[in-house]
């Protein structure tokens, strides 16, 4: 696979607002959070609870209408969105594996349900080849290692494919 045009050392960022990938989901989302502003004025007869319910949808949602900005540079990557910023140290990067829409890299050696509350989701926005390349670079390893979404080689596995239960 070539290598994109980009200097080693030069950091790579992009952003992706999944509102204008599927626009028809924000409506769903506007939908509810209303709907919990008025099941909170009209079961509870309280326009704070409303509120509150209207702004845990919509913060729970926020990355249908803010951008959500990528930057991988020579310490990690980082995902953020509005003031929610996530990161994970090259260093910690034990797994990584290639999903539909992007790639993920874990601090978990073994897969487990707490992969999707730790490490970083890096969306692509037609820039796939360039991130892989990237990450590969940081992590020594082939970019078909990542892609295959097989071990990212920075430690051995014990035992077989399964989820861990834990």
């Amino acid at each position: 696979m070539p290598k994109p045009e980009n200097q080693p050392n030069e950091a790579l960022e992009w952003s992706v607002n999944l509102g204008d990938v599927r626009p028809e989901r924000r409506y769903v989302v506007i939908f509810f959070a209303l709907f919990m502003l008025l099941a909170g004025v009209y079961l509870f007869r309280s326009i704070v609870l409303g509120l509150i319910g209207f702004v845990v949808v919509f913060a729970a949602t926020l990355e249908m209408f803010v951008p959500v900005r990528y930057r991988i540079d020579e310490s990690g990557v980082q995902s953020r969105n509005g003031i929610s910023t996530t990161r994970i140290e090259w260093g910690d990067v034990k797994r990584t594996w290639e999903d539909g829409s992007g790639v993920y890299l874990s601090p978990l050696a073994q897969p487990s349900r707490l992969d999707q509350f730790r490490g970083v989701h890096l969306r692509f926005a037609s820039n796939r080849e360039a991130v892989l390349v990237k990450i590969s670079d940081h992590l020594e390893n082939d970019v078909e290692s990542v892609v295959g979404g097989v071990d990212s080689g920075r430690t051995e596995r014990s035992g077989g494919e399964g989820r861990d239960d834990d």
